[in-house]
C-alpha cells in the first residue's frame, strides 16, 4: 500500500510532464501496479465508532468562529478539507429550511457533489456569514481565512490545521475541567468509586480527541449511513462512485452487528 501510495504520486507528476505546454516526456512508464492495495477494503482503522455525537459536539462547539461552520460542513457531508475550502462558493450554499444544501464544484475525482446539508450545519453557516459579511462576492470561495483572506490552492493540504489543533486543545481542556468538578462533587458525596472511573472515562475520551483528524468525518459519514441502509445516499452525499471505495472508508461497529 505504500508502495503504491508513493507511485501515485510519480504517476501523476510524469503525467503532468507530459502534457501541454511541457511535453517533457512521451509517455508514463508502464508501472506494474497492485490493485488490491491500491483499493484496499478496509482502510487503516479509525475510531469513528467511539467518536459519539455528544463528543462531536463539544469538539465543534470548541472551534474558531471561522473553523466551526467547516467542521459541520465536513459532519454533516463527509466532504474532503480540500473540496470544503477550495471547490465551493458563497453562490453554491441554500440555506433556505427544508432545502438546505451545498454543491461542490470539482471533487478530488473530478465530479460534482451536491450534499445535504444538516440543519445544524446550515444553521452554523448562517452565523459564520454574519460576521464573515462580503456577502455581495457570490462568486467567492464561501470559507475564507480568519483574516478574511481565501485559503490557498497550492495543492498543500493543512492549511486550517493550527485552527483545527487549536481546537483540539481546547476540547482536551474543557473535558478536563468537567471531569474534575464531577469527580470532586462525587468525592465529596463519598463515591469514591464513580469518581475514579470518571477520570477514566474522560482520559479517554482525551486521546481520542488527539488521534482524531478531519478526514475522520469522512469516515464517519459513510459508517453512519451504512450502518442505517443508506449505502447509496452515503455514496451521493460524499461523492463515492463505486461501492468499493464508500465500503473501505465504513468501519465495523460490533454493537451495530450484534444488533442485526
Amino acid at each position: 500500500s505504500t508502495r503504491e501510495r508513493y507511485l501515485n504520486c510519480v504517476v501523476s507528476f510524469l503525467s503532468w510532464c507530459m502534457k501541454p505546454p511541457r511535453e517533457w516526456i512521451t509517455s508514463v512508464p508502464p508501472f506494474e501496479r497492485d490493485q488490491a492495495a491500491r483499493k484496499p477494503r478496509h482502510r487503516v482503522r479509525r475510531r469513528v465508532a467511539e467518536w459519539t455525537p455528544e463528543i462531536v459536539t463539544l469538539f465543534i462547539e470548541n472551534a474558531g468562529w471561522h473553523l466551526k461552520p467547516q467542521l459541520w460542513v465536513e459532519w454533516s457531508t463527509g466532504a474532503r478539507v480540500s473540496s470544503v475550502l477550495h471547490d465551493c462558493r458563497l453562490c453554491d450554499v441554500i440555506l433556505a429550511e427544508g432545502r438546505e444544501q451545498i454543491a461542490f464544484g470539482k471533487t478530488k475525482n473530478g465530479d460534482p457533489v451536491v450534499a445535504a446539508l444538516h440543519p445544524r450545519a446550515a444553521e452554523a453557516i448562517r452565523v459564520y456569514l454574519k460576521r464573515r459579511g462580503r456577502l455581495h462576492d457570490r462568486e467567492g470561495p464561501l470559507f475564507l481565512k480568519k483574516d478574511g483572506q481565501p485559503y490557498a490552492d497550492n495543492g498543500f493540504s493543512g492549511q486550517n490545521r493550527t485552527a483545527f489543533n487549536n481546537c483540539k486543545r481546547r476540547t482536551v481542556g474543557a473535558i478536563r475541567r468537567a471531569a474534575l468538578e464531577d469527580a470532586l462533587a462525587l468525592r465529596r458525596a463519598g463515591r469514591i468509586d464513580e469518581a475514579r472511573d470518571g477520570i477514566g472515562e474522560a482520559w479517554a475520551q482525551i486521546k481520542l480527541v488527539r488521534l482524531v483528524t478531519q478526514h475522520w468525518f469522512r469516515h464517519l459519514l459513510a459508517t453512519t449511513m451504512i450502518a442505517m441502509g443508506n449505502l447509496r445516499a452515503a455514496m451521493e452525499q460524499a461523492g463515492w462512485r463505486d461501492v468499493h471505495s464508500v465500503m473501505a472508508y465504513a468501519h465495523d461497529v460490533p454493537k451495530l452487528r450484534r444488533e442485526a
